[in-house]
């Protein structure tokens, strides 16, 4: 028995060998892309979006790199909520090199993530040459939720950054607290004062204001960053003591760092009067 078991594994052995003997096609690679073509592509391809809750649409940037001709792009949109306005195609007019791509998000619930993907034809972008970078921006992701943000009072805001000596916003500035959470808001304090829209973002919890750690952009357009590291700068980035006033409001002052791009470069200062504020007096003021 032990013969046979031998034979007929040599008997398979050398069909097996045979069948190696055939003379198979050679390997040919797929058809390369066209030496030339219009690649477009997106600038940004992923963002993470808190947007304001009354936001009506979402612009994308898009590029492209011959701009001789108008150019129209179909697109192939993932909407797995079916709440995305996105158009059918990406319209480049005639000597357009960039144009924008609206999208309609009136109907994103507030509080609620949300995504959707965009993304190209292979014949706007190459799939092989090596010489082409932009044709990994082929597509555009976006996570984003609409954000709800109750009235929590209003201020006097007061600033010693951008001139010799204090200056005060005009009017009363807004305060807003996000729905369910510790982050509050003072609602755009530089618009009288240097024209820039940012809002001033911190979270006050068990009666503490804190901002977050690095930069925060409170000035957009401007150039310069709000900076905030207490652990390294705690000498610079650091609170006056709250004073309770006989009008009901908090007066809060902070010291902080002015960035130039990611460096800290500036010793500023702002403040605001916090009236119908959550802060409570302690005991002992």
């Amino acid at each position: 028995m032990k013969t046979v078991k031998i034979l007929s594994f040599v008997a398979i052995a050398s069909l097996a060998l045979a069948c190696n003997k055939q003379n198979y096609p050679a390997f040919e690679y797929g058809p390369k892309d066209a030496d030339s073509k219009t690649e477009v592509y997106f600038p940004v391809t992923a963002v993470a979006e808190e947007l304001e809750p009354d936001a009506n649409e979402y612009v994308i940037n898009v590029v492209r790199s011959e701009s001789t001709d108008a150019l129209s792009v179909p697109v192939s949109v993932y909407d797995p909520a079916g709440v995305f306005g996105v158009p059918a195609t990406i319209e480049f007019a005639a000597g357009e090199a960039a144009t924008t791509l609206v999208v309609d998000i009136t109907k994103m619930e507030l509080e609620t993530d949300y995504e959707f993907t965009i993304s190209l034809p292979t014949d706007y972008y190459y799939l092989y040459k090596t010489d082409a970078p932009n044709s990994t921006k082929n597509s555009f992701h976006f996570a984003g939720l609409k954000q709800k943000w109750n009235d929590a009072g209003d201020c006097v805001f007061y600033d010693w950054t951008w001139f010799d000596d204090v200056v005060t916003a005009e009017g009363k500035v807004a305060i807003q607290n996000h729905e369910g959470t510790d982050d509050y808001r003072i609602v755009k304090p530089y618009a009288t004062i240097i024209e820039t829209d940012g809002n001033i973002v911190f979270t006050l919890k068990d009666n503490e204001i804190s901002f977050a750690k690095g930069i925060s952009d409170f000035w957009p357009g401007t150039g310069y960053y709000f900076y905030w590291d207490t652990s390294s700068y705690g000498a610079y980035c650091n609170f006056d003591d709250y004073v309770f006033n006989d009008d009901g409001s908090v007066s809060v002052g902070v010291n902080f760092l002015l960035a130039v791009g990611t460096t800290p470069s500036y010793i500023c200062w702002f403040g605001f009067d916090w009236y119908n504020s959550p802060i409570t007096k302690p005991e002992n003021k």
